[in-house]
């Protein structure tokens, strides 16, 4: 298999990180270390046939241990927000972080993207695939359930990444896994002259401190409209949120429904020519177009700034845990957390 384990660092508590680098042989490797199961590298050809950098990540561990934009990682417990960071389950209330004013975002300071994750090389026909293991006790961020979560990520032959979710628990519990990671086809600079498409006619209506209302928005002729492909940056003086936040995307899409894998989003940049696309089996999507973005020592020694990532978090919708009529995020003991989210990258 192509894969290559190398040291990265150490927590300071004294556990060694290593970086593994999966390579498919055909122009695209992907590097990936066990803090926060993170995504660190991505390369893959642009149009002239160069291998360039399309993810955001650091070039060491030490970012990794306090990331609040949240570079790369895998979030949970529970992804996005939950509103007054508590949520009733089997009649108990379970009041969890509030790490975002009143309300909890990504899992806290005891959330999966800040834990060390076990690593192990898995057999596959693929050209390489590693899958991250954590355990979260019951209790943990005051969520009920001993819990047993998977993440494994595919590399395949054909410029594919696959990123598969897995979770048990001995208690009911709320389960909701995405990965951060930040996209930019061009390799710098700002996205907002990608192309996008995505595949939702509905996006969720927030209030001011973005917990969705539990209603659902036509986008059809507004600002979030990508039903048709067009730039980011083509209707973005119109984009609204509510709230006093940065200017922006920041806004949760209802996707087409779907029992399966199917399309979730498209991503196109113009010079490199590069293009993503995305399936999920999740009914959700998270755009966030880097509106806080501020960091000096990217991979590289890249600057990150102001709209210089494309984040596309493909999940439950924000709150679930408090929206009766929103798809359920509760995991109960006999089930199995099944997930999976599909980049697929080529030329335009």
């Amino acid at each position: 298999m192509a894969i290559r384990k190398e040291p990265f660092g150490t927590t300071p508590d004294g556990h060694r990180v290593h970086r593994y680098t999966l390579d498919n042989g055909a122009g695209m490797t992907v590097q990936l270390i066990e803090f926060g199961a993170a995504i660190v590298s991505v390369r893959v050809p642009d149009h002239r046939g160069d291998v360039g950098e399309v993810t955001l990540g650091f070039d060491a561990l030490e970012p990794y241990l306090d990331n609040p934009e949240y570079l790369g990682v895998v979030i949970g417990p529970f992804a996005n927000r939950i509103g007054g960071a508590a949520f009733e389950l089997d009649g108990t209330r379970h009041a969890v972080e509030a790490n975002e004013g009143e309300n909890h975002l990504h899992g806290g300071r005891t959330g999966f993207s800040l834990q060390r994750w076990q690593a192990e090389e898995v057999p596959t026909t693929d050209p390489a695939a590693i899958s991250f293991a954590l355990t979260r006790p019951d209790g943990e961020g005051n969520f009920p359930g001993h819990l047993d979560v998977k993440v494994t990520y595919h590399l395949t032959d054909d410029n594919t990444l696959r990123v598969d979710y897995e979770a048990v628990t001995d208690a009911a519990t709320p389960v909701n896994l995405t990965n951060h990671a930040y996209w930019n086809l061009a390799g710098s600079g700002e996205v907002l002259d990608h192309d996008l498409q995505v595949f939702a006619d509905h996006a969720l209506a927030m209030d001011a401190g973005l917990i969705p209302t539990g209603d659902f928005e036509d986008v059809e002729g507004t600002a979030l409209d990508f039903d048709v492909t067009r730039s980011i940056r083509s209707r973005f003086d119109d984009v609204s949120l509510p709230g006093h936040w940065v200017h922006g995307y920041d806004h949760a899409y209802a996707l087409h429904p779907r029992e399966a894998l199917a399309p979730a989003a498209v991503v196109a940049e113009p010079k490199s020519g590069r293009t993503m696309h995305i399936d999920t089996t999740y009914p959700g999507m998270q755009l966030y177009t880097g509106n806080d973005l501020n960091i000096t020592h990217g991979t590289g020694g890249r600057r990150y700034l102001r709209y210089g990532g494309l984040a596309l978090e493909t999940q439950y919708f924000p709150d679930s845990v408090n929206k009766p009529d929103f798809p359920s995020t509760i995991l109960c003991p006999g089930q199995v957390y099944e997930h999976a989210t599909v980049y697929r990258f080529g030329i335009a």
